[in-house]
């Protein structure tokens, strides 16, 4: 059972309804450290009505001494343990508990600070993928204009920040003239060097997310997008991948991957790493495999068996479900994860409706 009292610590209101959420499964305790900004929308769900406004904001890491100051607020509601929603929330906490400023509350699992931060590094991966002996697209640092037209010889790219998240700044470029044109267009945002380039590996994402015990791996799971839905599979080949990243890395926590399978040539290549927890957290539990859970399991010194890699398929509850839950199909195995983000979305409606209103 997870423990009793949780805080969710989050600058970003959608990541932070997706943990929070997950982690208000029935019989726990849970209550958010948010921006001020968000405390009123996110107390219009049935969740998380017990939200606190803090000095901190959105994209920005929290102070250190608001931490401290946060850790004493914990302490004082008797908080178990605190889960970072976030990015920029999962450095802070990272931090605050290398400096032991946490006392008596626990931190869900997280490395070292520089585990993070060389991790979210695209290019310092890239490096580390090199030496590991792992498949990864051909990748560049542009740092100056000599340096971008180098890079006009590898065709088709993928060029990205390098330490960005959530697909902020990629573009897909397809010939040398689309890579000068996009380095040099003051228009643009997030195209200012240094920058990263990858050839463009045709075939579909693939996204591995891994909960890791000092480098050791105790869950994981395998999704990739099939249309509307995402796809849940048992991919042996694609854990496997990851697998030594996380080895030498000793990584403790979560990381997500992205990968990038292109059938025809039967090739799988890393592409990213994002130390922290996945925007699909919750589409993870709809399938059965609940991170959260088995993270503070961890926070708390228990034992964590590892539970088998969940298969299925979820997506967003649409109108025309209605028609299909009157038919046996609707009941099979497989749509579990379906019905359960009709669960979770019914018994949140204002919630659910306030969010559509606004965008």
């Amino acid at each position: 059972m997870i423990a009793p009292r949780v805080a969710v610590l989050g600058l970003l209101e959608p990541l932070l309804y997706a943990v929070g959420s997950a982690a208000a499964a029935p019989g726990r305790q849970v209550e958010v450290w948010c921006p001020p900004a968000s405390t009123e929308t996110l107390r219009r769900s049935a969740r998380l009505a017990r939200t606190h406004a803090a000095p901190i904001e959105p994209g920005v890491t929290p102070d250190p001494l608001v931490m401290r100051s946060m850790a004493a607020e914990w302490q004082a509601a008797g908080i178990d343990v605190v889960i970072p929603a976030d990015y920029h929330a999962t450095v802070a906490l990272a931090q605050l508990s290398a400096d032991d400023g946490l006392e008596q509350v626990r931190s869900f699992p997280l490395p070292a600070p520089s585990t993070i931060l060389e991790c979210n590094d695209k290019w310092w991966l890239a490096g580390l993928c090199g030496r590991l002996g792992l498949d990864i697209p051909a990748t560049r640092r542009l740092e100056t204009m000599d340096d971008v037209v180098a890079a006009t010889t590898l065709g088709r790219v993928v060029v990205k920040p390098p330490s960005e998240g959530f697909g902020a700044g990629v573009r897909i470029l397809d010939d040398a003239g689309d890579l000068v044109d996009h380095v040099t267009d003051t228009d643009r945002e997030a195209n200012a060097l240094p920058l990263l380039v990858q050839e463009y590996l045709p075939g579909i994402d693939v996204d591995v997310t891994v909960l890791a015990d000092h480098g050791e791996i105790v869950a994981d799971v395998v999704q990739f997008r099939d249309g509307g839905e995402l796809r849940f599979v048992d991919d042996d080949r694609c854990v496997e991948l990851v697998r030594p990243i996380v080895e030498a890395t000793g990584f403790h926590g979560v990381m997500d991957f992205d990968l990038r399978l292109d059938r025809r040539a039967d090739r799988l290549a890393v592409i990213e790493c994002n130390p922290r927890l996945p925007g699909s957290l919750i589409n993870k539990q709809f399938v059965g495999l609940d991170l959260l859970d088995l993270g503070v399991r961890l926070a708390m010194g228990e034992a964590v068996e590892r539970p088998a890699r969940p298969t299925g398929v979820t997506r967003s509850p649409q109108l025309g479900d209605l028609r299909s839950m009157l038919s046996s199909a609707w009941w099979d195995e497989e749509n579990r994860g379906v019905r359960a983000a009709w669960r979770h979305a019914v018994t949140d409606p204002v919630w659910r409706l306030t969010s559509r209103a606004s965008g």
